[in-house]
Formats: C-alpha cells, sequence, structure tokens
C-alpha cells in the first residue's frame, strides 16, 4: 500500500484521490501518511534537482550509476547502502517514466 502511495505521488499528475486515501487510512495513520509522503518528495525533490545540475549518482562502493539504468534507486536507510532496483521490482506498473 506505501508503494502505491508512493507511485501516485512521485508519478501522479494529481497525487492520490479521495478513494484512494480512504484506502490507505485503513492502512496507516494519518502522521505516518503525512510521513511517508514527506520523505518521498524531499527524496524525489532531491533527486530532481541534483538531476537537473548534472550531480552523478555514485553508489556505496564509488561507481558511478548515472548511466548504467541506475534508477530507480533503492534506499535502505536502515543498511544505510542504495542499490539499482532492476524493472521487474519496480512499484509502478507498466514501463518507468523516462527522464
Amino acid at each position: 500500500m506505501a508503494l502505491r502511495y508512493t507511485d501516485r505521488l512521485k508519478f501522479g499528475p494529481y497525487g492520490p484521490d479521495e478513494t484512494f486515501m480512504k484506502e490507505l487510512q485503513q492502512h496507516f495513520s494519518d502522521a505516518e501518511i503525512a510521513e511517508i509522503g514527506y520523505i518521498v518528495m524531499a527524496y524525489g525533490g532531491a533527486h530532481n534537482f541534483l538531476s537537473s545540475i548534472g550531480e552523478r549518482v555514485l553508489d556505496d562502493a564509488g561507481n558511478d550509476m548515472t548511466e548504467a539504468g541506475g534508477f530507480p534507486l533503492v534506499f535502505d536507510t536502515l543498511k544505510g547502502v542504495s542499490s539499482v532496483q532492476p524493472p521487474e521490482e519496480a512499484a509502478v506498473a507498466g514501463p518507468l517514466p523516462q527522464s
């Protein structure tokens, strides 16, 4: 459910609709929904900004992930590592958006 919410925040032009929000509230408190939204948009905004100025994306070993199909990146905050998510595991339905 959280991944569906993330998709709507990041890729939906109008965000989640009222019906979806009611369903989401069956799984998360309002505070949790706000926190998920904040984190998604903070990372997404940072990604958009850094991409716009040509910032390179490095993995934890220092390898450049920018041109290696390195998006979407998966950030494991508990382990403090990032990795490339294969398209078949992506949360979005269908092909990934092209930049």
